[in-house]
């Protein structure tokens, strides 16, 4: 293939990879205390005052919010901005 051709194709592949929909980070809830949640998974892709959605269930649409406040044994910790009801160990978390 020419040079030319490549420098093409890489061009026209532009809006393709704009168009792609980005990854989704996703973790698990590993403890809660109160409105503190501390989560696995997430903890190499996020900084303080990040905010993650943590759902109770799949079928759960909005979820809660929270807000990373911290790092501990590799967890992220958040505090969460409303109501927990029905959250538990393993619950997923994502990066909103």
């Amino acid at each position: 293939m020419r040079h030319a051709d490549v420098v093409e194709r890489l061009l026209g592949a532009g809006p393709a990879l704009a168009a792609a929909a980005a990854p989704r980070m996703t973790g698990r809830v590993a403890s809660a205390s109160g409105m503190l949640i501390e989560v696995g998974g997430l903890s190499a892709g996020l900084a303080v005052g990040d905010r993650i959605q943590i759902r109770a269930n799949p079928d759960d649409p909005a979820g809660a919010a929270a807000e990373v406040v911290g790092f501990r044994a590799g967890m992220a910790r958040a505090l969460a901005f409303g109501a927990l009801d029905g959250l538990g160990p393993r619950s997923a978390a994502s990066v909103r």
